[in-house]
């Protein structure tokens, strides 16, 4: 009963693929500076189909790469399961 589940069902908006999810992270990360004070970065939620977080920007390139290697793997056209809860 959210809008945003109104505008799917009247298919105003299109939810994201899995492989544009992570896409989207990576390319967050690696175009946000993290120059003035360390951030803690957690990607754990319920809907996250896969859990990452570190410190930014010290694990930035090891996020970056863990990012990468998961789009690498997720086939094309495949969407989230929504989850069970929120």
């Amino acid at each position: 009963g959210t809008p945003y589940f109104r505008m799917v069902e009247r298919g105003t908006i299109k939810p994201l693929t899995s492989k544009r999810l992570l896409q989207e992270m990576h390319q967050i990360i690696d175009k946000t500076e993290f120059n003035l004070n360390p951030v803690l970065f957690r990607a754990n939620h319920v809907s996250n189909a896969r859990p990452i977080g570190g410190m930014l920007p010290q694990d930035k390139l090891q996020i970056l790469s863990t990012l990468a290697e998961w789009v690498g793997e997720t086939p094309e056209g495949i969407y989230p399961e929504p989850p069970s809860q929120m």
